[in-house]
């Protein structure tokens, strides 16, 4: 039986050991590896290997390279293999080999399989289903097929990918207008419009989509700007489904309105649908692991985990920037809108949401229609979490609850359906979310070194900066314990004040100082520190700042507990409290660790205030600062 549990090739190709990516090596080599998967469970000669990979460009020396790169692949997707045993993921048969892998472990397989399903929807005349298996479907694609790669299999497959790729969104846009949401349809239609400007078909749904909706004059002027475009670059007239799109529009001067009736009197007469989702961060680099579980997770119903997904981690580590990138790559499944509440857990000047004022922002998202559920203000707490989940029942929703300090403050607002999904971003590893409501909890780490780097040479192009020396950025990254915040901040001071100069002053002086220079309380990391240091309880505040008492970053746990001062037990429990807020990690000998930045924000505290004015709580000053 196969090792492997995922592979991906629609995006980067990647491959995962029980939710754990592994390095395919080179782009030959994987290129490779997407040939064996995409021929998967049947034997593929030297060959043919060689000609879909290298093709007619193939070195001599080219079948002890494909000797090198299936050595490599056994090794790395069977590292506990020894060496002279057979292999149970890529096997030899011959003058062959064969990758052996069920299909619905590789995305391909899987995305063709909804848009087959699809197909035997439509045919049956049901356009539900159908809308349903293409967003599982398209749901899977994070960018370009075997994206990087190149070679004759690969860029043949890619093309063909692509076509079915586009074919299936058309299908999607034209399931949601027999649904009668064509007025969802239209902005994807726009968009694809933008990307294929002769596609045909394309235009043909748009100028039906604007009808149904009543907009008969830009259906009609699509119409017009298509038949130019095809006459003037192509030298043809529209073909035939376009014309008969045409005609029908221009038979049918009044159209027909696909949206609802009006649910709150909106004007239109249509109920607006609310999407609420921040902007994502640009540059965005790395976290294809979590992002590809964030995916299956997306897939899975309720019983696996689905419903309620939370992203945790220590301040700046981009928990937020993952969540709502991943929110907006998803938000086509979720057709009754996608709604987003900054919880405020770590800062503001209020303090924390309670989830009753959570509640009625997300009913205020929805609109009128809400059921009822806010228009009885003596009831009490569960007859209005109860009418709440009564309005959300149903409806395909996207809820993003941001910067969550307690699971109180989440638990609440879960739906009480399978049909919502909530994603959740947490300084705190909510635990109980994860015993009591089966959510699935998803752990950030600081980024890993290439990737830190590659944040950091991005960023600093984006700012108008120049080129900076590899060896200069790794130590930057370094600097900045590799957390996405710090490195952009250290990117704009490098595209104004140079590489090496930002170097020497990160290394001279406290880097916080340096970082947070041109920051606002918003992007602050002092701030967001102060922030999650004032949400621990006196006791773990106070032995937070006894670690900056050290002069390293690690700690094995006697020299923890003795910085503490107090008895081991109750050290312990002190200690824990910094882990799970991710201020404090286990590291891989049963000791602690700081991040770089984080012990420097411990050191400046040492001494900052007298012990009495942690437990009185006053301390450290309160600063305004978003996860």
């Amino acid at each position: 039986m196969s090792l492997l549990t995922h592979v991906r090739l629609l995006g980067e190709v990647g491959a995962l050991i029980a939710d754990t990516e592994v390095d395919l090596g080179s782009a030959r080599q994987r290129t490779l590896f997407a040939v064996l998967v995409m021929r998967a469970n049947q034997v593929v000669s030297r060959i043919e290997l060689i000609r879909a990979v290298w093709g007619s460009d193939a070195p001599a020396t080219v079948e002890s390279s494909v000797y090198t790169y299936i050595g490599r692949l056994r090794r790395v997707l069977e590292p506990a293999r020894s060496p002279r045993a057979p292999s149970a993921v890529i096997d030899q048969n011959g003058s062959g080999y064969r990758l052996r892998i069920p299909p619905h472990r590789v995305d391909v397989r899987t995305f063709e399989a909804h848009v087959e399903a699809a197909k035997r929807y439509r045919d049956g005349g049901d356009a539900a289903g159908a809308l349903c298996e293409l967003d599982s479907g398209l749901g899977l694609w994070t960018g370009e097929a075997f994206a990087g790669l190149s070679g004759p299999f690969v860029d043949a497959e890619r093309s063909r990918l692509e076509e079915l790729r586009i074919t299936a969104m058309e299908e999607r846009v034209s399931a949601l207008i027999d649904l009668g949401r064509a007025d969802e349809a239209i902005g994807e239609l726009i968009t694809l419009k933008r990307l294929h400007p002769l596609r045909e078909g394309v235009r043909a749904l748009l100028m039906a989509a604007f009808h149904a909706c009543g907009r008969r004059a830009e259906a009609l002027n699509e119409f017009l700007d298509i038949r130019a475009r095809l006459v003037g670059e192509l030298g043809i007239e529209p073909g035939l489904e376009l014309r008969r799109t045409h005609e029908a529009i221009l038979r049918d001067p009044v159209g027909r309105r696909t949206a609802g009736p009006p649910a709150g009197g909106t004007a239109g007469g249509a109920r607006a649908v609310p999407a609420q989702l921040p902007m994502e961060v640009s540059g965005f680099v790395g976290r294809r692991t979590e992002a590809d579980r964030l995916h299956r997770l997306a897939e899975a119903g309720a019983d696996d985990g689905g419903a309620v997904v939370v992203v945790d981690g220590p301040p700046g580590v981009g928990k937020s920037a993952l969540a709502v990138r991943f929110a907006h790559r998803i938000a086509h499944r979720f057709p009754d809108g996608q709604l987003y509440v900054d919880m405020s857990g770590f800062g503001g000047e209020r303090g924390p949401l309670t989830a009753d004022e959570a509640r009625r922002i997300l009913l205020s998202g929805l609109g009128a229609d809400t059921g009822g559920a806010d228009t009885a203000p003596g009831a009490g707490p569960d007859e209005r979490f109860a009418a709440y989940r009564s309005a959300l029942a149903g409806r395909r929703l996207l809820l993003l609850l941001d910067n969550v300090r307690s699971v109180d403050q989440v638990r609440p607002l879960l739906p009480g359906g399978s049909s919502a999904k909530v994603l959740v971003t947490s300084r705190n590893r909510l635990s109980g979310l994860a015993i009591r409501d089966g959510a699935a909890l998803v752990t950030l780490d600081p980024l890993p070194p290439a990737d830190s780097a590659a944040l950091l040479r991005r960023s600093i192009r984006s700012g108008g900066g120049g080129e900076v020396p590899d060896d200069v950025l790794t130590e930057v990254a370094e600097l900045c314990g590799h957390l996405p915040a710090a490195l952009r901040a250290a990117a704009v001071r490098i595209a104004s004040a140079g590489a090496r100069t930002v170097r020497d002053l990160l290394t001279e002086g406290n880097p916080l100082d340096f970082l947070d220079a041109e920051a606002d309380a918003a992007v602050s990391l002092r701030a967001a520190l102060s922030s999650s240091l004032r949400a621990l309880s006196p006791q773990a505040a106070q032995a937070f700042v006894a670690l900056g008492r050290s002069d390293g970053e690690s700690f094995d746990t006697s020299t923890a507990v003795r910085l503490t001062g107090v008895g081991r037990t109750e050290a312990l429990g002190r200690l824990n409290q910094l882990v799970r807020a991710h201020l404090l990690e286990r590291d891989a000998h049963g000791g602690f660790a700081m991040n770089r930045l984080v012990h420097a924000y411990a050191r400046e505290l040492v001494g900052a205030a007298p012990r009495s004015s942690v437990n009185r709580g006053w301390w450290p000053p309160s600063e305004s600062c978003p996860n």
